[in-house]
């Protein structure tokens, strides 16, 4: 949470996603940086959530400190809110992604960092997604070069819902990578790419 003080420029935005698109299971991903985090938010009540998280987690109000590879499991209501925040250790960033988030009903699910920052860039910016479900995720897709900004390139993050995922890029951008469920690979490019 930024207070716009002390000068802070950050200008956010976060896709919201409609009920019927939520899921019960989900894979996180977060950005590398200081604080990064997953919120998950009840919608019915009585909602059994699992967190399995991949990095250390902070001590926080009703939830304890989990080692990296620990789950949580936790009862909440519509409305009702469970967050975790990845330790920050000095000079590392701390990410979340892969995290497993599991419940007995249907959740809205958030990842982020308060400050994330990407390659040696200067300054670090908030971002924060709401997650689409497992049952949500394609095989193929298509990522698309932003507006140019000076020479800096586009910073993708590729992450495998299953073991034993094969990665290719059109165009001969990379050689295949295989990565195992929850796992994932950090591609910086020019260009446009399926």
């Amino acid at each position: 949470p930024l207070d716009n003080q002390n000068p802070v420029f950050s200008n956010d935005a976060s896709l919201l996603l409609p009920v019927n698109a939520l899921g019960h299971e989900y894979l996180l991903m977060t950005g590398s940086g200081g604080g990064a985090y997953v919120t998950i938010v009840g919608t019915k009540s009585e909602t059994e959530v699992t967190v399995t998280v991949t990095n250390d987690t902070e001590l926080g109000p009703g939830v304890p400190a989990l080692a990296k590879g620990e789950s949580l499991t936790r009862t909440i209501g519509a409305g009702e809110v469970l967050s975790l925040k990845a330790t920050q250790v000095a000079g590392v960033l701390d990410n979340l992604t892969g995290t497993h988030v599991m419940a007995s009903k249907n959740v809205v699910v958030f990842g982020g960092n308060v400050a994330a920052n990407t390659a040696d860039r200067c300054c670090a910016d908030h971002l924060e997604q709401q997650m689409f479900p497992l049952s949500s995720w394609g095989t193929t897709f298509v990522a698309t070069k932003s507006k140019p900004r000076w020479e800096e390139n586009d910073h993708w993050r590729i992450l495998a819902a299953e073991d034993g995922t094969k990665v290719t890029f059109s165009g001969g951008a990379s050689n295949p990578i295989i990565l195992d469920r929850g796992g994932y690979f950090d591609l910086e490019s020019l260009m446009d790419f399926v």
